[in-house]
C-alpha cells in the first residue's frame, strides 16, 4: 500500500470503505482522493462560513459529508457531521458561533488534505 493510504489510514480514515466503493482498484481510489482534494464544495463552505450564509453552509457540507462518508475520511466526516448538526438545530445561529464551529472542521480537513498531498 502506498504511503498516503498508510498515513491516512493511521489517522483514523476507514480505507476498507473508500476501496470498496472504488471496486478495489487502489489506483482509483488515489484518484478519487486527488480529486478530493480540489472538491469545490470545500472553498464553497469556507466561504459559506466567512459570510454566515447559514444556507449554503449546510448544503455544502451535506455535499462534504456524502463524499468524506463514501471515500472512508471518517476523522472529516464525522467532525462534518457534527457540524452539520448543529447548524441545522440552531435556528438563529450568529455568524460567530457558526465560524467557532467550523473549526474543528476546518481543521480536520486540512490535517486530511495534508495527508494525501503528502
Amino acid at each position: 500500500m502506498s504511503d498516503m493510504i498508510n498515513r491516512l489510514k493511521a489517522s483514523g480514515c476507514d480505507i476498507e470503505i473508500g476501496l470498496t466503493q472504488a471496486m478495489y482498484d487502489l489506483r482509483f481510489y488515489r484518484q478519487l482522493l486527488m480529486k478530493f482534494v480540489k472538491d469545490p464544495s470545500i472553498a464553497i463552505l469556507d466561504q459559506a462560513v466567512e459570510e454566515g450564509s447559514v444556507s449554503q453552509a449546510i448544503e455544502s457540507a451535506h455535499e462534504l459529508k456524502g463524499t468524506t462518508a463514501t471515500l472512508g475520511l471518517t476523522p472529516v466526516n464525522r467532525e462534518i457531521s457534527h457540524f452539520l448538526d448543529s447548524i441545522r438545530d440552531s435556528a438563529d445561529i450568529t455568524e460567530e458561533d457558526m465560524k467557532n464551529k467550523y473549526q474543528r472542521v476546518d481543521k480536520e480537513i486540512q490535517h486530511i488534505l495534508a495527508l494525501i498531498q503528502g
